[in-house]
């Protein structure tokens, strides 16, 4: 009877152990691989200025407003308006694979600027104070 009773605690811990290892060889497999943005440095052609309608917290400040994009540290850009509209500072943009459109998207997603090389920029912030532009170079 005895001999019995070891046996059965022994197919126990087998199979425990079995789950055990079986569970743990497959939880690393079900981790989805989580990739971070690589920000790039804008173009020199994609830095300057910008002309194009500028309009804040939804009315329209300038037809004919500007906007000027600028290094300000290392793959950090300022975007600064005319016509005392607050500037967008710190902005870290991220391209396409073909390199020809960049796009900054704050943590909050409430700001977006697109620049691409054909000489095109688009702001829009939607948090107070509300800023759209649409402009060339």
């Amino acid at each position: 009877m005895m001999k019995t009773q070891i046996i059965s605690k022994l197919k126990v811990c087998i199979l425990l152990f079995s789950m055990v290892l079986a569970f743990s060889s497959c939880s690393d497999d079900d981790k989805a691989v989580v990739e971070l943005p690589i920000f790039v440095e804008l173009p020199a052609s994609t830095l300057g200025w910008y002309n194009g309608l500028l309009t804040l917290n939804g009315i329209l400040v300038n037809s004919d407003g500007t906007a000027w994009v600028t290094a300000s540290g290392s793959k950090t850009y300022t975007i600064s308006f005319s016509d005392d509209v607050s500037s967008i500072t710190g902005a870290t943009f991220i391209t396409n694979n073909d390199s020809t459109i960049f796009t900054y998207i704050n943590a909050n997603a409430t700001t977006t600027v697109t620049i691409n090389v054909n000489g095109d920029l688009t702001v829009a912030k939607s948090d107070v104070p509300i800023i759209a532009f649409d402009g060339s170079n």
